[in-house]
């Protein structure tokens, strides 16, 4: 399976388990994340931390559903503990649209702040 579902709390959480994410898993992804809106969640956590890449299609998914979340009250939070992805992200100024973190557990925490 390439990704997966929990709950913390109120929060939702997928993880990402694939190293490097492609234009052909894309659409799965934003159905599991459309998914997640359809059941009215609004605390959003990402979890790319089994990831060494992250492909342009990818980020594109999480800006639509960025949308969609913020417009129901929700936030979206990312965990990613890779230097290569963070450095991505900065380049494409990403970073300055989501919340970033080292970790599953500071993620969560993060929306309790």
């Amino acid at each position: 399976m390439n990704f997966t579902e929990n709950k913390a709390q109120d929060i939702y959480i997928i993880g990402v388990k694939l190293s490097r994410t492609s234009i052909y898993m894309a659409n799965e992804f934003k159905d599991f994340l459309n998914q997640a809106i359809d059941k009215k969640e609004k605390k959003i956590l990402v979890d790319f931390s089994e990831c060494d890449f992250i492909d342009s299609t990818f980020l594109g998914v999480l800006v639509i559903i960025l949308k969609k979340v913020v417009a129901i009250g929700g936030s979206i939070r990312l965990v990613i503990n890779n230097q290569n992805v963070k450095s991505s992200l900065e380049m494409t100024r990403m970073n300055k649209v989501f919340k970033v973190y080292d970790d599953l557990q500071t993620a969560i925490s993060s929306f309790n702040e």
